[in-house]
């Protein structure tokens, strides 16, 4: 009976209970993350910050994943493909800040020499910065598409399309106000807000 192949829909299921699984604990785990992130003053060694990067470019892959069966489910109608494609670029944003801030800067500080690295750590912080708002940016957008196709599709359940138009809204009009930048102190709040919605695709799709 062990060799007797699983029905389509029951191994569907089983995917969908996995992928929402990693979407809740990598959710989790880059709010964890990013509230470790080291301040540059005297807040953590180079190990750690090249820790808490990695492990923050691994956990957005990972809710990446667990969205990409999320838009499976829906068919990839346009909006959802649209939403998918937006979290795609705002990982290839993610992935670059990461790099630079916790890789590229400590490489410049122990292989050029005084002068030469302010120049380059005034580049390598704003570049840093640059594409860590273009990945709020592009998450924003890629939430409001996802509430969108939520509110089209299921509007008697607006649940969840409400917590990815809070989570995708209220981010990025912060950040263009001004009220909070992509610093040690407003990505914790971005990151946070944007956890809640990804947690909460995790447990539907757990629960399905």
């Amino acid at each position: 009976m062990s060799d007797i192949p699983s029905p389509p829909a029951a191994r569907f299921a089983d995917q969908n209970r996995v992928a929402g699984y990693v979407m809740v604990i990598a959710s989790v785990l880059t709010v964890v993350f990013i509230f470790h992130h080291p301040t540059g003053h005297g807040g953590g060694g180079l190990n750690m910050t090249s820790g808490v990067h990695a492990g923050m470019m691994l956990f957005l892959a990972a809710i990446f994943l667990g969205l990409c069966v999320h838009t499976a489910r829906r068919g990839f109608s346009y909006l959802p493909s649209a939403a998918l494609l937006a979290y795609a670029i705002s990982l290839i944003g993610h992935i670059g800040a990461a790099v630079i801030s916790g890789f590229l800067t400590a490489r410049l500080a122990a292989n050029v020499d005084h002068v030469a690295a302010r120049d380059l750590f005034v580049l390598t912080m704003v570049t840093n910065r640059v594409l860590a708002e273009l990945a709020v940016a592009a998450t924003s957008i890629a939430f409001i598409l996802w509430a969108a196709d939520g509110l089209a599709s299921a509007p008697r359940r607006p649940v969840l399309a409400a917590l990815a138009l809070i989570a995708g809204a209220v981010p990025w009009i912060a950040l263009m106000t001004g009220l909070i930048a992509m610093d040690i102190h407003g990505a914790p709040l971005v990151y946070t807000a944007q956890a809640v919605f990804t947690a909460t695709v995790g447990v539907q799709l757990v629960r399905t």
